[in-house]
């Protein structure tokens, strides 16, 4: 009879309310802005650099602190989009020349690249951290 009384309550009790006992899958997506992108941050361009094919020495840009809203960090990518540039990321003072790499909030991204060697041509370095890009140029003078 216990048995009986124990099952009776206990059918009563779950059926009461609006629990979902098996909810549906849900997906949570981020606000924008939050874990996917960084504070947006720009490189200024560069449009006095001298032309020197013979010694290529590179230009960097200046210093950016990423911030952002993700404890994690992001990506960060960079491609060359003019030939020969040599590009690459440096992270809190230290230089990556390929791959992918990780920067976390607070730490420093600079860019550095070689400067087209033709007088008036542009040098781009392309870098994405997380879902924000941007770019890095440089404009030889003669």
């Amino acid at each position: 009879m216990r048995w009986l009384y124990l099952s009776a309550t206990f059918l009563m009790f779950t059926g009461c309310g609006d629990v979902e006992w098996f909810p549906e899958n849900t997906t949570v997506t981020a606000p924008a802005g939050s874990a996917a992108a960084p504070t947006a941050f720009t490189f200024p361009d560069k449009t006095a650099v001298e032309a020197d094919a013979d010694r290529r020495i590179p230009s960097e840009s200046d210093i950016v602190t990423v911030q952002g809203n993700n404890p994690a960090g992001w990506t960060v990518s960079f491609a060359d989009t003019t030939p020969d540039a040599e590009s690459a990321v440096i992270i809190n003072g230290v230089t990556f020349i390929e791959g992918t790499q990780r920067i976390l909030p607070n730490q420093t991204l600079q860019i550095r690249h070689v400067p087209s060697p033709v007088v008036g041509a542009s040098s781009i370095t392309t870098v994405t951290v997380g879902t924000h890009t941007t770019q890095f140029r440089t404009v030889t003078v003669p």
